[in-house]
């Protein structure tokens, strides 16, 4: 027997540990490279420590006029796990956008979007497997199909592998709200149409959407019944889509001037944490937030505890209250500075803020920084990216706060997207361990692409990865189907490849390159054992040929 099978076959045994997460933010991971643009990038995780990615795709249209939806599932070693460039989820010869996802708990996704295939804007829906299997009819099932526009749909889990999902909705000539369930089947649940959640004169615009966990959600919208201006409400719905406060909704906030972008999250008592941006004369906006309890009550004071009130507009937020035992963690871009900056407030269940006054800065960066996402980071802080132009480009930063207000990692925070040209639209969701994934999209080739980025939990300066990049090699993409790039250490190396017989098929000597390109050429599809000597370390890795 070759002396290498040895080594070949414990290779394979541990082929579920062999991470392909590429460590380089210059790099990352390609999700979706197909030709036109790609864009509007969303995430959810997979259950599993993974995330799942769904987006808008114009790779049928060369006009890039007539977008379609397309999904894939990225697997917590950061292998993409459905069919390669993403599972169609709708690519009807109509116009579908907005899409938006939430995990069904088994390991799987369920997705709806607005279509445009009845010639006026409905919402439709899909739900899809662990495996990348489409479950539900093709190219989705209808959740709201009228003769008016449906828009701008929300979608949370209902705990029984199905989704609530709310909307705007003109059918009465205005935009109001309206909310369906779909059961795991792809079955309304509700009243056919939908059920009306607000239905008041004027205006009913932007909804969100959280689920309490017992079958009952929450929606909060900004609204213009007063004629002049918008204020935010909130309105619950049980399991079986009744309304259970006052009809057309609590009002959370009515001061002068509009209150606008409304974001909810459900804190661990059962109530929910409503922050908005409210206008201020002369001073632009500044951030608030509500709390309402399980009945409708409002905890606080009557039109909300001032977050941040400075002058230059506070806007953009975000919110999570993922594994925060006592309240929300509230991010949002600043422009108090002569940059605009990320900021990051904690404000508990009884309305006291924690950290800094008017906020935390994340980011001290040069130039400005916009579109913040937070999630929890498991141990009562936050993991947040954003847009950042520090380059004179945008590219997408990552920085880490702990739960007593504290930057964790390198001042200016932690690259995650820095290619060439433009880094756009970052979110992030929580792997499970304490770490985040992120996804963007990303304009490197010419048109946008997506692409994702892991951090792991147990990175505390968020610069680890990249050391284990300049002291050993890196196989990006792995498995591959035309080329790879091996990344090593400086220095001259020796690169070897063999098959599973131990038979060697590649070698190249002396590359004094901190990179090479394998070309699949005439290798057969299959496993691999990659050796590259260099003067005092041997490296080894596996790698797959599709």
């Amino acid at each position: 027997m070759n002396k290498l099978l040895p080594s070949i076959i414990f290779s394979i045994a541990t082929l579920n540990t062999f991470a392909q997460w590429n460590p380089n933010p210059a790099i990352d991971n390609v999700i979706c490279s197909q030709p036109q643009d790609q864009q509007d990038a969303r995430i959810t995780s997979d259950s599993k420590g993974g995330a799942i990615i769904t987006w808008v795709d114009f790779r049928n249209d060369a006009n890039s006029l007539v977008a379609d939806i397309y999904a894939q599932r990225v697997n917590k070693n950061g292998v993409n796990m459905w069919t390669n460039n993403g599972q169609t989820v709708c690519n009807d010869n109509a116009d579908q956008t907005a899409p938006v996802l939430t995990a069904d708990g088994v390991g799987g996704t369920i997705i709806t979007w607005q279509d445009w295939r009845s010639g006026n804007r409905d919402i439709y829906a899909q739900r899809i497997d662990s495996s990348g299997n489409v479950l539900w009819t093709s190219n989705g099932v209808g959740v709201a199909i009228k003769n008016s526009h449906q828009q701008g749909p929300r979608i949370i889990s209902d705990g029984a592998q199905g989704a609530v999902i709310v909307w705007e909705d003109s059918i009465n000539g205005n935009w109001d709200i309206f909310a369906q369930r779909v059961n795991a089947s792809g079955v309304n649940q509700w009243t056919t149409g939908g059920v009306a959640v607000c239905t008041s004169a004027n205006s009913q615009v932007n909804p969100k959407i959280v689920a309490d966990g017992t079958g009952a959600v929450y929606i909060v919208w900004q609204d213009k019944r007063n004629g002049s201006d918008y204020d935010v409400y909130c309105q619950k719905l049980n399991s079986s889509g009744a309304v259970q406060w006052t009809a057309n909704g609590v009002a959370v906030n009515t001061a002068t001037n509009s209150q606008i972008n409304p974001k909810m999250v459900m804190d661990n008592s059962g109530a929910v944490i409503i922050a908005w941006q409210h206008f201020n004369t002369g001073a632009g906006y500044d951030v608030y937030a509500q709390r309402l309890n399980a009945a409708g009550a409002l905890q606080w004071n009557v039109n909300g505890i001032q977050v941040c009130a400075l002058n230059g507009n506070q806007s953009a937020i975000d919110m999570t209250a993922e594994d925060i035992t006592d309240g929300a963690i509230i991010s949002w871009k600043d422009g108090r500075n002569t940059n605009v900056n990320i900021y990051c407030q904690k404000i508990t269940t009884s309305g006291s803020l924690s950290w800094t006054a008017n906020g935390v800065m994340v980011s001290n960066a040069s130039r400005n920084q916009i579109n913040p996402n937070i999630i929890g980071d498991g141990n009562g802080g936050g993991i947040i990216c954003w847009q950042d132009s520090l380059a004179g480009i945008w590219d997408v930063y990552s920085q880490h706060i702990s739960s007593l207000g504290a930057v964790v990692w390198a001042s200016g925070g932690v690259a995650v997207g820095i290619a060439a040209d433009n880094q756009t639209g970052p979110k992030n969701v929580s792997d499970g361990t304490g770490g985040s994934i992120f996804t963007f999209q990303d304009k490197r080739s010419g048109d946008f692409d997506i692409y994702a980025y892991k951090i792991e939990g147990d990175t505390t300066t968020g610069i680890e990865q990249l050391a284990e990049l300049k002291n050993n090699i890196s196989v990006f993409p792995n498995p591959f189907a035309e080329t790879t790039t091996v990344y090593m250490p400086e220095g001259k190396h020796n690169l070897r490849l063999f098959d599973l017989t131990g038979r060697e098929v590649l070698t190249v000597l002396n590359i004094s390159n901190s990179s090479y390109v394998i070309e699949k050429r005439n290798l057969a599809s299959g496993t691999y054992l990659l050796t590259v000597n260099s003067e005092n370390n041997q490296y080894s890795k596996l790698i797959i040929i599709h």
